[in-house]
């Protein structure tokens, strides 16, 4: 009885690391700030390239016909 009771304990502690574990990502993005609503351009460090991303491109910056602070677009701005 005393050993299922240990047995218990160490499943319900593995549960609960496994838990907080899984967690932690989904912490730390709630934590930043959104790269795509920043006012200021993206700084070279924070930008990625990829072997098939077209990098002739340039940005254009902002899209002035989307509002960000309700993540969807205007339909009145040009």
């Amino acid at each position: 009885l005393k050993l299922r009771r240990q047995n218990l304990v160490i499943g319900g502690l593995c549960t609960l690391f496994a838990l907080l574990t899984a967690s932690f990502p989904m912490v730390l993005i709630r934590r930043q700030e959104s790269l795509s609503a920043r006012e200021e351009p993206l700084a070279p460090h924070a930008t990625m390239r990829g072997m098939y991303l077209n990098t002739g491109s340039r940005d254009v910056g902002r899209d002035p016909a989307y509002d960000w602070e309700k993540e969807m677009r205007r339909e009145d701005a040009e």
